[in-house]
């Protein structure tokens, strides 16, 4: 992990804004995000932040780039500690061993009253990708942009059953 800070920082958080102007501008990004956001509390996915229910309508239809970026800008810009997550290569092992780092990341931060976010655009737009690499003198593949400090308590997020997510060795459904 490498921690972004300075001058850096600065670019850095530039990158999250471009990266949510790119995705919010792409009809496909905002239909998969509408799919997924559900009324507070009910069901998995993601908790709207529209009342009545209308999130994903307003997700689907406006391009909300410029209000988003400049929200995240400012998250990334304030966030006590900044840090990158990467991988020496790019292929799915190197996934693997990106989302067992994080695991224990996201872990200890919990045991020692640590909140996590993403702000993962950077990583996300491929374009981006290569410039958070080099802002971050990243040996390789940059999988994880996270920011780390102390927050408000907030409700979990709802779960799956654990019958749903897990079965029996051998067992078919």
């Amino acid at each position: 992990m490498w921690p972004v800070d300075g001058e850096h920082r600065v670019a850095v958080a530039d990158l999250v804004d471009e990266g949510d102007r790119i995705q919010w501008a792409d009809r496909r990004f905002r239909s998969e995000l509408a799919h997924w956001l559900r009324p507070a509390r009910r069901g998995d996915g993601l908790s709207s932040m529209y009342m009545y229910g209308l999130g994903p309508l307003v997700v689907r239809w406006l391009d909300l780039g410029k209000s988003t970026g400049r929200k995240n800008r400012e998250l990334a810009m304030s966030a006590p500690l900044l840090m990158v997550l990467g991988t020496g290569g790019d292929g799915m092992r190197d996934w693997l061993v990106a989302g067992q780092a994080l695991a224990r990341v996201l872990l200890r931060a919990r045991i020692d009253g640590v909140d996590a976010s993403y702000l993962n655009q950077p990583v996300q737009v491929s374009r981006l990708r290569p410039w958070l690499a080099d802002l971050v003198r990243v040996q390789g593949w940059p999988q994880v942009l996270l920011c780390l400090g102390y927050g408000t308590e907030v409700p979990a997020s709802s779960r799956r059953p654990v019958d749903i997510v897990l079965e029996e060795a051998g067992a078919r459904r």
